[in-house]
């Protein structure tokens, strides 16, 4: 373990037109930050401040490693960040 790790993970709702992201979770120092999005519009500006606190937190900690529980968190960022 590296000093500011985090864990990642997503839930989504593919029934909703043409699925949605609504939540990402990261766990980090104790603590449990929330990134939440109702509607396409919300997911776009979530995906955006999720990646920016992504960099901010490896800037102040540059050898924290981001975990997630499976595959699917990969996949939902390559496909978010080509959609936004």
């Amino acid at each position: 373990p590296q000093q500011g790790d985090m864990f990642y993970d997503i839930e989504g709702d593919p029934h909703f037109d043409g699925g949605l992201e609504y939540l990402h979770g990261v766990w980090t120092g104790g603590q449990f930050r929330a990134f939440w999005g109702h509607d396409h519009e919300a997911e776009a500006r979530l995906l955006a401040e999720l990646l920016e606190f992504f960099r901010a937190r490896l800037a102040e900690y540059p050898f924290a490693r981001i975990y997630h529980y499976a595959p699917y968190e990969v996949t939902a960022l390559r496909r978010l960040t080509t959609k936004y």
